[in-house]
């Protein structure tokens, strides 16, 4: 968050870490808590019209904690570093948290929700229709989640409202004849003040400095936060879980919230505990409750839910309107230093659709992405390697929509990084690059994002290790040069460029594939050479693809492709064109060595 004075001056705050650069003296210091389990922590910087000095405040809010002689009042534990490149100092940071502060690795985790399409007029009936639609269609997703708008009421999670005919056990019990495993949506830190919840335990519930319960406004009415530094409400919260999970068989609790500023001026039950801490405590009997192997969804401020939950939202809802949209692309990308490490990132959810949903609070402004647009999108959640959510209607979801889920499922759970300095240059980082191992060789995946309103041309470094280099473009499913170690693409307003980078092989080879974005990371099954006889195997697509294989000057004896496979040759390189359909195998040989 920043913003600037009458006089000129700009003032920046940021949660729990900041980078600050100097182009002058092409130094950056990283400012950063390397712990958040008990206050809050911020920092801001105030800068001058004449940019001569950087004020630089680091602060933590200590609400409701109470120093004693046993107890002395503390900060969180601050951590400066300074470095010559940002990368550098970031790194340095991250370590440190992670030291302190621990992580969830990540791993790949699909699914479908209900929330993106449906909102809160979700049925019992559109649910069971969605399950059979994802099985029907065979679309490779684990998890189905009930999101929002099958409750009663906030506070009373386990039972149905009208909408539902059975209730939450019911559901989960279908999802898993499905074929799926179950997920559910809950806001336990909070109660509605006329839930059944509110009204047999009002002690439980948080109160203001002058007695009464901290009441806030939200989309249900009014609510309040619940003390979990009560004993009792802190068991309740154990219960809750413990009974969605191991009664129900829910394998995926997305916690909404908690949201900070609901508890930030509270009087706790337990005389010393600040707002944070409550959340921590409550996140850990959520764990515990859960268990290992269940994952846990955490959303909000990040200080207290290092090293508890398996994947955090790190933006707003994604919304189909490019004002929305660019702002939550821009803050997934800037956000992917957190995955993997602490977490897997979560983008919230890929819209495809190109019809509005009737669902939505104000229908007459819903909105449907352009072919740019949709591209943006699918490229930025993808590169984040994070949790990959459908949240379409299936049923209606036209057969060229459906098949772009093939770009990104299953997703790659390594993040791409931004190139150096990309963060610092500008407010929308613009360049990104992926590396791509695997058995059969070593590829970058590069990405030229434009957020603007005019075409641009962008110049996009080749790796060092790619000497004779062959680019293939992925949405566009074709070859491209690169001069003087330099790659120039066009890209369209509002659109993206997304491509490999291979060095040219000294024998027949794989050098691009537009089936899924890594270009061979994730969809062939085979791929090498054995005495002059290139194979390669690729997964089947609901799309057309391309394969592109160099022939490395040799001369082809021959080439077996799948049936409806065409082929082209174009500076040494075979462009076969797939069908939808497979999985489908490619065999090339050639003469001499």
């Amino acid at each position: 968050f920043h913003r600037t004075l009458a006089d000129g001056t700009v003032r920046y705050r940021s949660e729990l870490f900041a980078l600050l650069y100097s182009p002058a003296t092409e130094r950056c210091l990283a400012a950063g808590f390397v712990q958040g389990f008990r206050q809050a922590a911020r920092i801001h910087a105030e800068i001058p019209p004449d940019g001569s000095a950087i004020t630089l405040r680091c602060v933590t809010y200590p609400h409701g904690a109470v120093p004693d002689a046993a107890a002395p009042l503390c900060s969180e534990p601050l951590f400066l570093a300074e470095a010559p490149t940002p990368e550098e100092a970031l790194e340095r940071y991250l370590q440190r948290l992670h030291e302190h502060s621990g992580g969830i690795p990540a791993r790949p985790l699909t699914g479908w929700s209900d929330w993106q399409y449906y909102r809160r007029s979700k049925t019992e009936a559109h649910l069971l229709s969605e399950a059979a639609a994802l099985k029907a269609g065979a679309f490779p997703v684990e998890y189905i989640m009930l999101d929002d708008g099958f409750q009663k009421s906030f506070g009373d999670w386990l039972e149905k409202n009208d909408k539902f005919e059975h209730d939450v056990g019911w559901v989960a019990r279908h999802m898993k004849e499905s074929g799926f495993a179950p997920g559910i949506w809950i806001a336990p830190l909070t109660a509605a003040l006329d839930s059944g919840l509110a009204k047999a335990h009002p002690e439980w519930l948080l109160k203001g400095p002058g007695g009464a319960i901290l009441v806030r406004d939200s989309h249900m009415g009014k609510i309040a936060p619940l003390d979990f530094t009560h004993p009792g409400a802190l068991a309740w919260l154990e219960d809750l879980v413990r009974k969605l999970v191991h009664d129900h068989g829910y394998r995926w609790v997305k916690l909404d919230g908690p949201i900070l500023r609901y508890v930030e001026h509270g009087v706790f039950h337990e005389r010393g505990a600040t707002p944070v801490s409550m959340i921590r405590r409550a996140l850990e009997v959520i764990r515990r409750a859960a268990g290992p192997d269940v994952i846990i969804e955490g959303e909000g401020y990040y200080g207290p839910a290092f090293g508890l939950v398996d994947t955090q939202r790190v933006t707003q809802d994604i919304q189909p309107e490019w004002a929305r949209l660019k702002d939550t692309a821009r803050d997934n990308l800037a956000s992917l230093h957190f995955h993997g490490r602490f977490w897997a990132n979560n983008p919230d959810a890929y819209i495809l659709r190109d019809t509005p949903s009737p669902y939505r609070d104000m229908p007459e402004e819903e909105h449907v992405l352009t072919r740019d647009e949709l591209e943006l999108e699918i490229t930025a959640l993808a590169l984040t390697g994070g949790v990959a959510m459908l949240t379409d209607r299936m049923d209606i979801l036209k057969p060229e929509r459906a098949a772009l889920i093939d770009a990104f499922l299953p997703p790659h759970v390594e993040a791409a990084r931004p190139l150096p300095g990309e963060l610092m240059r500008c407010p929308y980082p613009e360049r990104f690059i992926l590396e791509v191992r695997k058995p059969w060789g070593r590829w970058w995946i590069g990405a030229c994002f434009n957020w603007g309103e005019r075409a641009r041309t962008f110049a996009f470094p080749v790796p060092k290790e790619a000497k004779k280099p062959v680019v293939v473009d992925f949405w566009k499913r074709k070859l491209l040069s690169a001069k003087k170690r330099l790659l120039r693409v066009r890209v369209a307003p509002h659109g993206v460029r997304l491509f490999s980078i291979r060095e040219t092989p000294e024998t027949p080879g794989l050098v691009g594939l537009t089936r899924h974005f890594t270009q061979g990371g994730m969809e062939v099954t085979r791929c090498g050479s054995s005495q002059r006889r290139f194979e390669l195997e690729i997964a089947a697509s609901r799309a057309p693809a391309a394969a592109f294989i160099h022939t490395a000057g040799k001369k082809v004896a021959s080439l077996i492709l799948p049936e409806g496979a065409r082929s082209a040759v174009r500076r040494r390189v075979l462009r076969i064109s797939l069908p939808p359909g497979g999985p489908h195998a490619i065999a090339l040989t050639w003469m001499g060595r």
